[in-house]
């Protein structure tokens, strides 16, 4: 069975991965604060989908949010700062959709889109990066 489930105000730190949505899963993350864990803050892999709205995603050790291997994991208005690799990486053939999120300060880049991934990216604020949008091997999508 597909995972999904709602997942509200809940503090997710201090973990290897702060949040793991994989394999078919559909689930809604709102409102949580996804910080200070070791690796991405949250990681959106194996065909999942879903959404992450209005979450904190802030100072973890790889990147704010990685979509993978094929997944269509929507998130908006979400706050995407000072971690450690890239705000968002898109890659694996995935298709995500991005809007209205703020993603700054990390210390590599604000989004990254490789690998034949098509992303649909929307009135995102992207500031304070070494570089704010890359696209690189095959990568595209509507920004």
């Amino acid at each position: 069975a597909d995972a999904s489930g709602t997942y509200t105000d809940n503090v997710v730190c201090a973990n290897e991965i702060g949040v793991r949505i994989e394999g078919n899963a559909t689930p809604s993350f709102t409102r949580n604060k996804v910080e200070d864990n070791r690796s991405d803050g949250a990681q959106c892999v194996d065909r999942s989908s879903g959404m992450l709205s209005l979450n904190a995603i802030k100072q973890n050790g790889g990147s704010g949010i990685m979509f993978d291997d094929s997944c269509s994991t929507q998130a908006h208005k979400n706050e995407i700062e000072n971690n450690k690799l890239d705000g968002v990486v898109i890659c694996g053939k995935s298709r995500p959709t991005l809007i209205a999120n703020r993603i700054r300060a990390n210390v590599q880049n604000g989004i990254v889109c490789a690998d034949q991934s098509r992303a649909m990216v929307h009135a995102n604020k992207i500031s304070q990066s070494v570089g704010g949008v890359v696209l690189n091997t095959d990568a595209g999508g509507n920004f």
